[in-house]
């Protein structure tokens, strides 16, 4: 198993939303991997820094994942991690520092993990905090970046490089978001993580509870983990897989097919791309994406436009039945009632996630309103049976 199946496993029996848990362990490798490894885009190199915000009301330890990614990132040493109660300001200032570790090595680099389980202590007020976030976030731009904003001095940050994992509560995150966040690129650029409840409910007061979680595994193999270096290759199927949804989902971007006022959506196939770099070492060290990991990789990213328009909009998750309509919905309006996965995951980008899909189909399969067929090429493919198509075009469904 990789580090991300064994993060899951250890803290198997905590409450917090595993979600929480599987997007701290991929905050975890991105922040040892650094500009160690990147993907040639010719124009520039992509690095597999990520932002991650876990979005939960209060109660649902969401923090708990966070510090665990915190204490394991810090035991590597081979980054610089930034917590605790900070302004803007000051995490410039430790970004160009100096550092030497008790152990006695040196960074030198403003290569670093910004943790903090609470963004309102993260980031104390300053109007300029967003806007610079945004901008340290595209390490491909900057090999360094200096800070003019100070008075006292001129900051200078070397090979620059960060990844953000934080966490809020929806009242924090509407006080935080202003129209510059909003549409001015911080939250296009970060992945929300949405959740409304526990895992699982478990009072951990056994006598075997109180045995520590043995961390030297996992340290052991995010160690190695950092230890990676180069340039990521595709397989074939990789490449012709992303190729496909990328043309598909850019051109339904380009005609207004998608809403989105984030700029969540024109990053989504580099986003993408980061992640399958974590999914890919994750798995091994050969440095190698196949199409598994840009298939996942879109997963995961169409569920964080998801929680994104959720958060935003200020709006609950919708039922169940909401998604097997939509689903419905874009079937009906094909010209032969039938779409492939990834089709209906990319015209109703920030409405349904693969996960929601995946249930919606579920419940249509079993009551005989959907045939699926698998494509080895395209993937999944759901048709609606010709002998229901007049009786459900009688009903009443919203399409847009």
């Amino acid at each position: 198993m990789g580090f991300i199946e064994d993060y899951l496993e250890t803290y198997d029996s905590a409450e917090s939303p595993t979600s929480f848990f599987y997007w701290s362990a991929i905050a975890a490798i991105s922040a040892v991997l650094r500009k160690n490894v990147y993907i040639n885009k010719r124009i520039y190199k992509l690095y597999p820094n990520l932002y991650i915000m876990f979005v939960a009301k209060s109660g649902l330890r969401k923090g708990y994942p966070v510090k665990q990614c915190q204490k394991l990132v810090e035991q590597t040493e081979v980054v610089k991690v930034i917590s605790g109660r900070n302004s803007i300001q000051s995490i410039l200032q430790e970004l160009s520092r100096q550092w030497t570790i008790e152990s006695g090595k040196v960074m030198k680099d403003a290569q670093a993990l910004i943790v903090n389980d609470e963004l309102d202590s993260l980031l104390i007020n300053d109007p300029q905090a967003q806007t610079i976030l945004t901008a340290l976030y595209d390490s491909f731009y900057h090999k360094n970046w200096t800070n003019t904003l100070k008075k006292d001095g001129r900051e200078v940050l070397k090979d620059l490089c960060i990844t953000l994992l934080t966490a809020t509560n929806p009242t924090h995150l509407d006080n935080f978001l202003d129209s510059t966040s909003i549409s001015g690129g911080f939250l296009g650029r970060t992945i929300i993580v949405y959740e409304d409840r526990k895992s699982k409910i478990n009072a951990l007061i056994e006598e075997n509870d109180a045995i520590e979680v043995n961390l030297k595994p996992l340290l052991d193999k995010l160690i190695e983990t950092s230890k990676i270096v180069g340039q990521f290759t595709f397989t074939p199927p990789a490449v012709k897989y992303y190729k496909e949804w990328y043309k598909e989902f850019y051109e339904k971007l380009q005609s207004n097919e998608i809403d989105d006022i984030t700029g969540t959506a024109e990053r989504a196939g580099d986003t993408a791309l980061k992640l399958a770099m974590v999914l890919s070492v994750n798995n091994s060290p050969s440095l190698i994406i196949d199409r598994p990991h840009i298939e996942k990789s879109i997963d995961l990213f169409y569920k964080s436009a998801r929680d994104s328009k959720l958060v935003t909009e200020g709006k609950g998750k919708s039922s169940e039945s909401d998604k097997v309509k939509t689903v419905l919905g874009y079937l009906l309006a094909r010209p032969d009632y039938s779409a492939y996965r990834k089709q209906i995951l990319a015209s109703r980008y920030g409405d349904i996630s693969a996960t929601e899909l995946a249930s919606a189909i579920d419940t249509l399969e079993q009551a005989g309103l959907v045939e699926v067929a698998h494509d080895k090429e395209e993937g999944p493919f759901y048709k609606l049976p010709d002998r229901y198509v007049e009786k459900l075009k009688g009903k009443v469904f919203q399409w847009k």
